[in-house]
């Protein structure tokens, strides 16, 4: 078996391949675990769902926590915002708290899957409950 190392800069000494992952954000706001999660289209957002009846989806806020690429791995738009923490002197870690909670009087027991459509404009969800929800995202 050969080395399929191109040169690029993703190997190590030995040519393997190699990833390197630097966690920006956590997100808090679910009780219980987490089973579901979407991204919206255009990367603006995450929904996720939890078997916690009390925030049962969470819509989450990105677009303050995007990586400005390959510039030098830092955070776009951490400076004055008070959501993230420095580490190591690097890039902040931003703590995200829930933008919109979803589900609390529609959904009846836990919800365990959550999608946005193609275009962003609506978010579905659906549990254990004989009901599918539909919601318009604003």
């Amino acid at each position: 078996v050969g080395n399929n190392n191109s040169g690029g800069s993703g190997g190590d000494e030995n040519g393997e391949d190699v990833e390197h992952w630097n966690r920006i954000a956590i997100c808090r706001g679910h009780h219980l675990d987490v089973v579901g999660l979407a991204w919206a289209p255009d990367d603006s957002h995450l929904a996720s769902c939890s078997l916690d009846s009390h925030n049962p989806v969470i819509i989450w806020k990105l677009y303050d926590v995007l990586s400005d690429g390959d510039n030098n791995n830092s955070v776009v738009g951490a400076a004055g915002n008070g959501l993230g923490t420095t580490v190591g002197g690097s890039a902040q870690i931003h703590n995200l708290h829930p933008f919109q909670i979803l589900g609390r009087d529609e959904h009846t027991s836990t919800v365990k899957g959550v999608a946005f459509d193609p275009a962003g404009k609506y978010v579905v969800t659906s549990g254990d409950d004989p009901a599918i929800c539909i919601w318009r995202a604003s």
